[in-house]
């Protein structure tokens, strides 16, 4: 049995609580266009810098990469998916998959916890990324 997979964006949102208060949230949206970066010049923080932390703890929610989640995306997924049930998940195929957070390289409105857009899932970059919610294993 699984026991970790991708957040609903449910989960994900309510994992980011606070995150976005943070005033630390300057390297959203530092991508200067045309520019090109090495790895050693690319511009993110250390992951230990407490930046974008939420009221759980877990840092780097917002600003760094885009986060998928479980979700098919639509934009009127949350007029349609049961939003009476505690934790929604978009289950119907629309070809595109959820993602949250922002990044570096997009201006930082879109850094906003509320904030989702979708993409293809067989997309690959330097902005796109992934966390894991695990269930904890039974004794």
């Amino acid at each position: 049995m699984d026991t970790s997979f991708l957040p609903t964006e449910a989960q994900w949102e309510h994992a980011t609580q606070n995150a976005f208060e943070n005033k630390e949230l300057v390297y959203a949206g530092i991508h200067r266009r045309g520019q090109s970066y090495d790895s050693v010049g690319l511009p993110l923080p250390n992951v230990q810098e407490a930046l974008g932390q939420s009221r759980f703890g877990l840092r780097h929610m917002s600003g760094t990469i885009w986060h998928w989640c479980r979700d098919w995306f639509s934009a009127d997924s949350y007029k349609t998916v049961g939003n009476d049930q505690r934790d929604p998940v978009a289950n119907i195929e629309t070809g595109v998959r959820s993602e949250r957070g922002g990044s570096w390289v997009g201006p930082i409105e879109l850094c906003r916890p509320s904030y989702r857009r979708g993409r293809n899932p067989d997309a690959r970059g330097r902005c796109l990324g992934f966390r894991c919610v695990g269930k904890p294993l039974a004794e």
